[in-house]
């Protein structure tokens, strides 16, 4: 599904006052939409380029085409080298196109000329974080959004760098993962001593009376009796290697047969 936002009234404002006289690229990061989106939306309204602009406009390429770039004879289009195909393959899916065209070289349509020889493809996760956040990031925008999760992800300050960018704690983990980007050593040991730190430790006499009591009786019951979750008190019979008694488990098997045969026999009664 294209990304296709609601316009709004001071932008509709802002493609009548200026749209016949400005280039569309700018107006589309002055509302902070694609450009496509905003040609979409200038046709829309019925808007066209003044024709003095259009002759400026085509005189003004005209002129730049007679001046080559550097390393590059007149006329010669954007060559798509090997590195241009290593970046595209490797940020392409996590990527606006606005922002590769900026980095690259080219125009949006390059872009997604290019994505197609390749193979490529957007991630839809991304795309989805961007239309849930209502997000269509300009270049300068996209770059200060990653550069604000690089450096503060390292930390675990991820809160803080959902705060900076208006993006959610998920998304920015989500954003850091497909960027490559891996939590500090420092913060790794920290979270590794406070886990520590929170294990509950037990008393040998706790453990003995555990030790007697879980036998004979189940893992809701021990919980109950000695305070603690029944995920702990199983973990603790693990690392002991405590089991149930025989008698225990017949009892619990008897029981629960006993539960079925109650079931069905109200079951066909009610039917």
């Amino acid at each position: 599904m294209a990304y296709n936002p609601r316009m709004t009234d001071e932008q509709r404002a802002v493609l009548e006052a200026r749209f016949a006289e400005t280039r569309t690229e700018v107006l589309a990061q002055e509302m902070g939409v694609s450009y496509r989106v905003a040609c979409r939306w200038a046709a829309s309204l019925g808007l066209k380029k003044s024709k003095d602009f259009s002759t400026a406009m085509s005189a003004l390429a005209r002129a730049k085409n007679k001046v080559p770039r550097k390393g590059q004879p007149i006329g010669a289009s954007t060559t798509f080298d090997d590195g241009k195909k290593v970046y595209m393959r490797k940020y392409f899916a996590t990527t606006p196109n606005m922002v590769l065209a900026k980095i690259l070289g080219a125009n949006d349509r390059t872009i997604r000329r290019w994505a197609s020889q390749l193979g490529l493809k957007k991630d839809r996760e991304v795309i989805e974080m961007h239309r849930r956040s209502k997000m269509a990031p300009t270049p300068e925008r996209w770059f200060q959004i990653v550069c604000t999760i690089r450096e503060l992800y390292p930390d675990g300050r991820d809160e803080e760098a959902s705060r900076l960018t208006g993006y959610s704690v998920a998304s920015v983990q989500k954003i850091a993962s497909k960027y490559g980007f891996r939590r500090g050593e420092a913060y790794c040991q920290a979270v590794k001593q406070a886990r520590i730190k929170a294990r509950r430790k037990f008393s040998p006499e706790l453990v003995d009376a555990i030790s007697e009591y879980f036998p004979t009786h189940t893992d809701k019951e021990c919980a109950s009796e000695f305070g603690i979750s029944r995920t702990t008190i199983q973990g603790i019979a693990r690392k002991h290697g405590w089991k149930k008694t025989p008698a225990h488990l017949r009892k619990i098997y008897l029981s629960n047969v006993s539960a079925a045969q109650e079931h069905n026999r109200k079951h066909n009664k009610h039917y």
